[in-house]
C-alpha cells in the first residue's frame, strides 16, 4: 500500500510540474544581443592557395607534432593546393581514412 501511495505521489508531482511548466519562447531582443563579444564572423574565406593560410598550417601542423607526437615531422611546401581532403600514409594517426589513403572523396 505503502509503494502505491509513492507512485501516486511521484505522478502527481510529475504531472503537476508539466502542466504549470511555462511554455518555451524565442529569446528577447535582451538575450540576444547582451554580451556576445568576440571576433566577427563573416563568412568569408580566403583562397585555398593564400599563403598566410598555408604558413598558419604549416606552422601549427609542426607544433602539433613536436608536442603531442614528439616529432620533427613538418610540411616543407605545398604544391598544387586544391580543395580535396587528404592524408599521408603512415601520418594519418587516428586512422579516419587508413589504410593507405591517397586522397579521401567526400
Amino acid at each position: 500500500m505503502l509503494g502505491r501511495i509513492r507512485i501516486l505521489a511521484a505522478l502527481l508531482t510529475a504531472t503537476s510540474v508539466l502542466a504549470f511548466a511555462p511554455a518555451a519562447e524565442a529569446a528577447s531582443w535582451l538575450e540576444k544581443n547582451f554580451a556576445l563579444f568576440g571576433p566577427r564572423y563573416s563568412g568569408k574565406l580566403p583562397p585555398c592557395d593564400y599563403p598566410v593560410a598555408l604558413s598558419k598550417i604549416q606552422y601549427l601542423f609542426g607544433l602539433k607534432e613536436r608536442r603531442f607526437w614528439n616529432s620533427n615531422l613538418s610540411i616543407a611546401a605545398f604544391e598544387q593546393v586544391r580543395d580535396v581532403e587528404w592524408c599521408v600514409v603512415g601520418v594519418d594517426r587516428n586512422w579516419p581514412f587508413n589504410p593507405a589513403c591517397k586522397a579521401a572523396k567526400p
